[in-house]
């Protein structure tokens, strides 16, 4: 399921094989200490681009107690992680980087598919239960084009209104391969990050193994001098546009999605490398549904 993941912990595992088990100094402390301390150390790398990969790593090694008593603990995580970053820059150079992948061209939207609109709005509905099998590429062309493509290309205007037509919001599609961002213009997804982020789309279980995970970023630097609470009124409502048309080409083609506002948006913006005057409004997950 994470490749990379799975290869860095092998090999810290590997590291930590015959090593006689020592204690932290904090090792009667209660639990929260521990936890809070955890934090502290994720601390360390959240400003790094392998702070997914690398916090389950450093559980590990917190796990095995790989630190000597009277150490400063910081100073013992703070060198446990630069060796790892070492180790993934020259195993997995892949995670830092988007440049193994490529633009992928979508194919035109299929105009002739679709059920009636009255049985689709009938058939609605949000659903968890969301396979791992693969979308094909053309119906994730179908489906971006839904939620926000480009339906009169004359004027550029899209498939969801927007305020004053700012198209202030972008969707990113994270799947097991990356992160893309979708560009109605050209019907076309960009590369953004190599490495699977899906795991930081949201904060519950099932969404690190959905194929396909949007995530909906408003961009305030195309919205003008309007006042930043008027920015993120209309961002939210654009972004439920969008969210609705991704439900109704769902209900239409047996595919299930659900929609989540749960998610660490200042953690995963950072990973997205997004600006300052982007942000995250919501993520929806997308597949077929469990047999």
């Amino acid at each position: 399921m994470y490749p990379i993941r799975e290869n860095v912990t092998r090999i810290v595992k590997l590291r930590l094989r015959g090593r006689k088990p020592r204690t932290f100094p904090f090792r009667k402390t209660p639990p929260l200490m521990s936890l809070f301390t955890l934090v502290r150390i994720t601390l360390i790398v959240e400003n790094t681009d392998l702070f997914c990969y690398s916090r389950p790593v450093i559980e590990l090694l917190i796990i095995n107690n790989y630190h000597t008593p009277g150490r400063n603990i910081m100073n013992t995580i703070a060198h446990l992680v630069a060796r790892l970053i070492l180790t993934v820059l020259l195993v997995c150079p892949s995670v830092t980087s988007a440049q193994e992948l490529k633009p992928i061209k979508l194919s035109n939207p299929q105009m002739d598919i679709g059920r009636p609109l009255m049985q689709v709005l009938k058939d609605r509905s949000s659903s968890r239960a969301i396979s791992t099998e693969k979308v094909p590429l053309h119906v994730l062309s179908d489906l971006l084009w839904a939620a926000f493509g480009i339906n009169r290309p004359d004027s550029g205007k899209r498939t969801a209104a927007s305020a004053r037509n700012w198209q202030e919001i972008d969707i990113y599609v994270a799947t097991a391969d990356g992160l893309y961002l979708y560009d109605a213009r050209t019907h076309t997804l960009e590369p953004i990050l190599a490495g699977d982020i899906r795991a930081m789309t949201g904060r519950q279980g099932f969404v690190r193994e959905v194929p396909v995970n949007l995530i909906y970023v408003a961009d305030f630097s195309r919205m003008g001098n309007a006042p930043t609470d008027k920015k993120i009124f209309y961002s939210a409502a654009d972004t439920g546009f969008i969210s609705q048309n991704v439900y109704l080409y769902c209900a239409s083609e047996g595919l299930a999605t659900f929609v989540r506002a749960l998610i660490d948006t200042p953690a995963l913006a950072k990973a997205m490398r997004l600006r300052a005057d982007q942000r995250v409004i919501l993520a929806q997950s997308v597949g077929y549904p469990k047999r």
